[in-house]
């Protein structure tokens, strides 16, 4: 079972909700409590948790598992106590009249003794007839819930919580009727509250999603910027559950993981600080994410980019400036529309000039072999066209087989791209170029097709870095890998152009660094195609793969 409540002033104690066998209150020293009683006949007092503070919404969780013998008690979605028993395990709530249908179940005061009034507000008050995963808690804290076909779903997050239908709902009141006597129950089991002593409304300002007002502006920090910020946790370490619904420009400085991340059309979120956004379960992106320095949106396994989507999201990424040097890159980011995710693109379509990041310009991208610098804020750099190039699915060390996109072709989600800098000065080699990325972020599962024997130049395609052990080990079927088949032998290879100061390729000097499971090593000059010179690289690659890295 689970509720928000909201402790009032001079709070000394109360019930929040439950019957005889199974309790959450709070003491009169305002710490979250819970009381069991199974069919093992033991009776089972939570020790003292967090101190609770007046005035600011909490949500409360109690949860026993018989099949596991497990009892856990959570606070804004975080476990506060856990007690597993396995004497418990196959046991029941103690059903016996005198401790449970001789005993109503009861919100707001002790359903035994008939007293411990709760002095504040109570609001969503739901309870299951199965023990939820943590997933299914943390998926319905942050909003109210309907019937969706027979499935649970949130009203803010138009996705079914999963495993979790309709009929698994024993109790649910939204607490915001009283004109009739009684707060109706939503569950199909029809059993409408009986209001006592209970002629106001109660605050229905529980963050049901955590919104910003229409005028927000400026720090995250600042409850002026939420709509309820003076009685919600949200500015400083709010809770990893968090649905977050943002209505005009905000900024923030530190990390923050969430269920769910929503942007309005107009709206903008600015990441400073090298921090990261964490989302695990959905994204509704109608205005813009700004993710400044090595800021990353950090999406997990479930989380979804939700289609419709028109928003765009902004990162910087910096290469080599030299114009006799290539990159090896992939986009974070597609095509922005409101039909499909995970979109082709050219470059001019999502790569702008970053030179002077706060204003960039569009690439001027120029016929012949050099880049021009540019003058930053006033002219573009410009991007010779002729070394874009990829290498997609094709025979394995052919050189023949390369594929010239220049600024026109097109590139697929995931696809590697080459492309050499700008400027040919003394420090040129050893200096960066800024570019900004720009458009739909990708998302989920991305899908290439390699024949066996060919090769292909693929990069990280996400805004943030992913993991290369994890990636190696869903491509080879060898040892503890997670593929039916070795899709690829084990090795990532990374491009390191180290010398040379010329367009000529027999004249160049680099090599492939590689990482496996052992770890990385520098790369080294030995192509018979290039010059040989079995000069070393100084670059080894690492476990997490950069963003934008090919």
């Amino acid at each position: 079972m689970m509720t928000w409540f909201k402790l009032d002033n001079g709070f000394n104690g109360g019930e929040i909700m439950g019957q005889r066998n199974f309790r959450l209150y709070v003491d009169s020293n305002k710490r979250l409590k819970a009381f069991i009683k199974t069919s093992a006949g033991s009776n089972i007092d939570s020790p003292d948790t967090v101190t609770l503070s007046e005035n600011l919404w909490y949500h409360a969780a109690l949860k026993f598992d018989g099949n596991t013998g497990v009892i856990d008690l959570y606070l804004n979605g975080s476990s506060v106590w856990n007690y597993p028993n396995s004497s418990l395990t196959g046991t029941t709530l103690n059903n016996d009249a005198a401790w449970n249908s001789d005993h109503d179940f009861e919100i707001g005061r002790n359903t035994e003794l008939d007293n411990n009034y709760f002095e504040g507000s109570i609001y969503e008050t739901r309870v299951y007839n199965k023990a939820l995963t943590l997933n299914q808690l943390h998926r319905q804290i942050n909003q109210e819930i309907e019937d969706n076909a027979g499935n649970v779903r949130g009203t803010v997050i138009p996705k079914d919580i999963e495993g979790l239908q309709w009929n698994d709902l024993e109790l649910y009141y939204k607490m915001g009727i009283i004109e009739t006597g009684y707060t109706p129950d939503e569950s199909n089991s029809n059993v409408d509250g009986h209001l006592n002593n209970m002629r106001t409304y109660q605050e229905r300002t529980a963050p049901l999603p955590y919104t910003t007002t229409l005028s927000c502006s400026g720090d995250w920090s600042n409850t002026n910027n939420w709509t309820h910020g003076d009685v919600w946790d949200i500015t400083g370490s709010h809770p990893e559950c968090a649905i977050v619904h943002i209505q005009g420009n905000m900024e923030t400085s530190t990390n923050h993981s969430m269920v769910g991340l929503i942007l309005d059309n107009g709206s903008k979120l600015e990441v400073n600080g090298d921090s990261g956004l964490f989302n695990s379960w959905y994204l509704k992106l109608d205005g813009d994410i700004d993710l400044q320095g090595e800021s990353q949106l950090v999406q997990e396994a479930e989380s979804t980019l939700d289609i419709t989507s028109a928003g765009t999201l902004e990162r910087d990424q910096q290469g080599t400036k030299d114009f006799y040097t290539y990159n090896y890159w992939s986009s974070p980011v597609g095509v922005s529309n409101t039909t499909s995710n995970n979109n082709s693109y050219t470059l001019p379509d999502v790569l702008s000039d970053g030179t002077i990041a706060s204003t960039p310009l569009p690439i001027a991208f120029v016929s012949g072999y050099n880049g021009t610098p540019g003058t930053p804020g006033t002219t573009p750099v410009g991007i010779a066209s002729y070394w874009i190039w990829k290498y997609a699915n094709k025979l394995t060390d052919d050189y023949a087989s390369w594929q010239h996109v220049r600024n026109s072709g097109t590139l697929f989600a995931g696809e590697g791209y080459t492309m050499k800098g700008v400027d040919n000065s003394a420090t040129s080699f050893t200096e960066e170029q800024n570019y900004v990325f720009n458009g739909k972020p990708h998302n989920g599962d991305i899908t290439l097709t390699l024949s066996a024997g060919n090769d292909y130049l693929v990069g990280n395609p996400y805004a943030s870095a992913i993991d290369g052990n994890e990636f190696i080990l869903d491509n080879i079927n060898d040892g503890a890998g997670r593929a039916t088949t070795n899709i690829i032998d084990g090795t990532l290879y990374f491009w390191d152009h180290f010398a040379g100061n010329t367009h000529v390729l027999r004249e160049y000097q680099g090599g492939y660094a590689t990482y496996t499971l052992m770890g990385g090593i520098k790369a080294v000059s030995t192509d018979a195609r290039i010059n040989a010179s079995g000069q070393i690289g100084t670059k080894v690659p690492q476990q997490y793969i950069p963003v934008s890295q090919g």
